[in-house]
């Protein structure tokens, strides 16, 4: 992904201009001053794409002969105010200047300009920036305490992922996690409690009201995409069977929703019934999911009515697993390929921290799947819970209670020490089905969105529960909040990187049994719960009680 810009374009976004001149006074008759003079609004032009972000960019000049010798170099903190660098070259020589914009190492722009050969009086010379690293990041955190106001997610834009800092304004402060970015990298993002309004970090269109379109963002599940082959901005709802969908070909370009054009998309019939779920636009082609199948449709230049698919690819087998159902994500068209993140949803007695990336290869219709064990097979997924042993609990009839071996009375308090701890018992523990802290690095515990477009890359938010055993043996989980990178030419994972901001709503509960159990054959279950227990308050439990069990609490 490239954006080629000039400071000679008054309408472009990022800009830089860079001239070099021979000055009248020189140090002596072979040599003359070489200046590169960077515009005050690269600055602004580069921080418009993370707005209110703290990131810090720093800009390398480098001048090099004809022969890729480099002659002079300087690198700056890249500022509001104007920024030259100066170096002495001689008259005759043939130079070029390379111009490098990074972010905490992250290469975000490069340029390189033509060849220019010094002579007397001055020499003009520009040098365009073209767009390398792809989109900023877009990473979220969930705010619980906030879930009644229009900021339950805060959105940080940034060009490094290392570089967000969640004590500073956000860029965006929104109910949803419903956005997407066009080829230029700029962020758009509807908030549902804002009527239909589009936000984006783009200053054509920096926030849209589309009411007007007949769009109602209210009406069911919705969302919108961008068709970033020609940076046309759609928005959609689903209602069951039903998809509407609004084409906004002049939003992004001019700010202005006045032509759009509207599909109504059903693709029932009298033998199947198709759940829409999410869906993407890529070159006027919109793929479209329902959790199991992706229908293809062309569609048309003006508004219409769509009953049937051109054609359609099976993702995941309608009867693979009728057990465990999926949560699907998010959706992206990248490269010829259409990718799916989704996840395992989880159960009274199973917990799922577990999902995958489907990749739809579209000009040969293959289907492969990265992130998981088994993707379409939950049954294959190792239950980490068989191999390890856990703290036992009694209902007291409010709460579940920790169970001790000792109690001591103690200066008007009791002291419970050495905590019960059990073997795996199928009937009245938890089953767990997620990464090891030894299969973390190779699998996913929760794909949530595609947060940045990378070239050759997919970014994706993961989160969920890693269980450890602590120190006194057993089993326990901790929130995972992590950014990870898939490499698309080994479709697997390649960078995995811990952050600080939570993207969903952290657990915290002890995860307890929901199946039911003969309580009164706890015993037969679990052979090594002691005849005699206690609690904090120093109430003892006999071996007899019905409201034992076993389970996975938060550790520290």
């Amino acid at each position: 992904m490239k954006l080629k810009i000039s400071l000679l374009s008054l309408l472009s976004v990022l800009a830089v201009f860079s001239v070099l001149s021979c000055s009248d006074f020189y140090k002596n008759s072979t040599e003359r001053e070489v200046s590169v003079s960077i515009s005050s609004e690269l600055y602004q032009s580069v921080k418009a794409r993370t707005p209110r972000s703290t990131s810090t960019y720093n800009i390398i000049i480098e001048v090099f002969d004809q022969n890729d010798n480099l002659l002079g170099s300087d690198e700056q903190v890249l500022s509001y105010s104007e920024q030259n660098f100066s170096l002495n070259v001689k008259v005759g020589l043939t130079v070029y200047a390379v111009a490098t914009i990074h972010c905490q190492g992250n290469v975000i722009y490069t340029g390189k300009s033509s060849t220019l050969k010094i002579s007397k009086g001055t020499n003009n010379l520009e040098l365009v920036l073209d767009y390398e690293d792809g989109t900023p990041y877009a990473l979220y955190t969930y705010n619980e305490s906030d879930n009644t106001s229009n900021s339950t997610y805060q959105f940080y834009l940034v060009d490094s992922p290392s570089d967000v800092d969640t004590s500073s304004s956000s860029s965006y402060g929104t109910y949803t996690t419903l956005f997407c970015f066009d080829s230029n990298g700029y962020f758009y993002i509807v908030n549902d409690t804002a009527g239909t309004t589009v936000y984006s970090s783009n200053p054509v269109c920096q926030n849209v009201e589309i009411s007007s379109s007949g769009l109602n963002l209210g009406d069911g599940n919705y969302g919108i995409t961008v068709d970033t082959e020609n940076d046309i901005l759609y928005g959609y709802t689903i209602n069951d069977a039903t998809l509407n969908l609004y084409k906004y070909p002049s939003l992004i370009s001019e700010g202005t929703v006045d032509d759009v054009i509207s599909y109504e998309i059903n693709f029932d019939d009298d033998s199947s019934y198709f759940y829409h779920s999410k869906m993407v636009v890529n070159n006027g082609i919109l793929y479209d999911y329902d959790g199991y199948t992706l229908a293809i449709v062309s569609l048309p230049k003006t508004s219409a009515s769509i009953t049937a698919a051109d054609s359609s690819i099976e993702v995941i087998s309608s009867d693979s697993d009728s057990e465990v159902t999926y949560s699907v994500n998010d959706i992206l068209y990248q490269d010829g390929a259409v990718y799916i993140l989704e996840s395992y949803n989880s159960t009274d007695s199973d917990i799922y921290s577990n999902g995958f990336v489907a990749k739809v290869s579209i000009s040969d219709e293959t289907v492969s799947f990265a992130g998981s064990e088994n993707a379409t097979d939950s049954s294959s997924i190792t239950n980490i819970a068989t191999s390890s042993k856990f703290y036992a609990y009694v209902y007291t009839g409010t709460t579940y209670e920790h169970l001790y071996n000792n109690v001591e009375y103690d200066d008007g308090s009791y002291i419970v020490s050495d905590p019960v701890i059990c073997s795996y018992a199928a009937e009245c523990t938890p089953n767990i089905y997620a990464p090891s802290t030894t299969t973390a690095s190779s699998f996913l515990f929760g794909p949530q969105k595609f947060i940045a477009v990378k070239p050759k890359k997919l970014v994706v938010s993961d989160e969920g529960l890693l269980c450890y055993t602590n120190s006194d043996g057993a089993l326990v989980y901790k929130n995972v909040n992590r950014i990870v990178t898939i490499d698309l030419e080994t479709f697997a994972i390649k960078k995995i990187i811990d952050t600080s901001v939570t993207f969903e709503n952290n657990e915290s509960s002890t995860f307890i049994n929901g199946g039911s159990f003969d309580g009164g054959n706890f015993f037969d279950y679990v052979n090594d719960m002691p005849d005699t227990s206690y609690i904090s308050n120093g109430s003892s439990y006999s071996s007899g009680n019905s409201d034992f069990t076993l389970g996975i609490p938060l550790g520290e």
